[in-house]
């Protein structure tokens, strides 16, 4: 009971520190001693983790791709092959997402994956941010809108995955006072790790406009940054991008997208739900 919690944090700070294989033995190890727990999504995601910090995300891509079409031809019934494809599709966005290659990943959704097509609400949210990256605020909007009219958005056990979706569409349009309230103490995603909070606020402050506030966020972003490498290398990236010509806003929003950023300003999701008691968290 004690063990397996333990290990998958210990697994989480290795991935934070860059030991990989580690942390994915650590999974290994959770999943014999806790079967059926989840260790295999985990195990999943920290390989394409170890393929694009190796450099082998285009053959990692490949290997996908030709596992989706053996389904495809597989003489399963429809509803099993439907599943393994769509759980292919998502490890191929994951991946992509997870090597910054926003526009890759954007066209893969929009080419390979059927439109309306059931998706994770975590790889949904995600594309979201891909969009917003790539500058199609009109394909985030739809994502945005697909996920405000599920059921999702009024189950309280995925409040927080909702609060996301809301933060980065909300940042990437320059909502300033909409993105703090969210970020605030009692706000929906009050317990984000501080380096986060930062990196978010001086994204919100770039596309506003308010260069000196963007910039000292990202630089309070990259300063506490310093267990997780990754966080420190997107944030010090944006940063370096802070004065360059046509990246800080405003930028011009359609009528639409702007209605639909005022609709989600004005009424943010409620206040985070107390904490349990985590033994993975103690130190």
């Amino acid at each position: 009971i004690l063990v397996p919690p333990l290990l998958r944090d210990l697994a989480r700070r290795a991935l934070m520190r860059d030991h990989a294989r580690l942390a994915i033995a650590l999974v290994n190890l959770r999943e014999h001693l806790q079967p059926g727990m989840g260790a295999e999504a985990e195990r999943a995601a920290m390989a394409g983790f170890v393929a694009v910090r190796e450099g082998r995300v285009d053959e990692a891509v490949d290997a996908l791709r030709e596992a989706r079409r053996e389904v495809s031809g597989a003489a399963a019934p429809a509803s099993d092959r439907a599943a393994a494809i769509r759980q292919i599709d998502e490890r191929v966005v994951t991946l992509l997402l997870s090597a910054r290659r926003y526009r890759d990943a954007v066209s893969y959704f929009e080419t390979d994956i059927s439109p309306g097509a059931p998706l994770s609400p975590p790889v949904l949210v995600e594309l979201i941010r891909a969009y917003c990256e790539v500058g199609d605020r009109s394909g985030a909007a739809r994502l945005v809108e697909r996920l405000e009219s599920s059921p999702l958005a009024t189950d309280p056990t995925w409040a927080p995955l909702v609060a996301r979706a809301r933060l980065v569409f909300l940042a990437f349009l320059g909502r300033t006072a909409a993105v703090d309230a969210l970020l605030a103490g009692g706000g929906a995603l009050g317990e984000l790790a501080r380096p986060s909070r930062s990196y978010w606020s001086g994204i919100a402050h770039l596309h506003a406009g308010d260069r000196p506030a963007a910039r000292r966020a990202l630089e309070d972003a990259v300063r506490r940054s310093r267990r997780d490498r990754r966080a420190r290398e997107v944030a010090a990236e944006v940063l370096a991008s802070v004065d360059r010509s046509g990246v800080a806003g405003p930028h011009p929003v359609p009528d639409d997208i702007a209605a639909l950023a005022d609709r989600l300003s004005a009424a943010p999701p409620g206040p985070a739900p107390a904490r349990l008691p985590e033994i993975g968290s103690v130190a």
